[in-house]
């Protein structure tokens, strides 16, 4: 995906009813936040 797309864009695309809920996911088996992720 690309990175011009919003969190809550990509959350939608991914699934998720819910980009709170999102974003909690990511760090939790990530350990960074989306939009650190999407700078790497």
């Amino acid at each position: 995906m690309g990175t011009e797309m919003s969190v809550t864009e990509v959350a939608y695309a991914a699934g998720f009813s819910d980009s709170r809920y999102f974003i909690q996911c990511i760090r939790k088996y990530e350990g960074i936040t989306p939009g650190e992720y999407g700078k790497c």
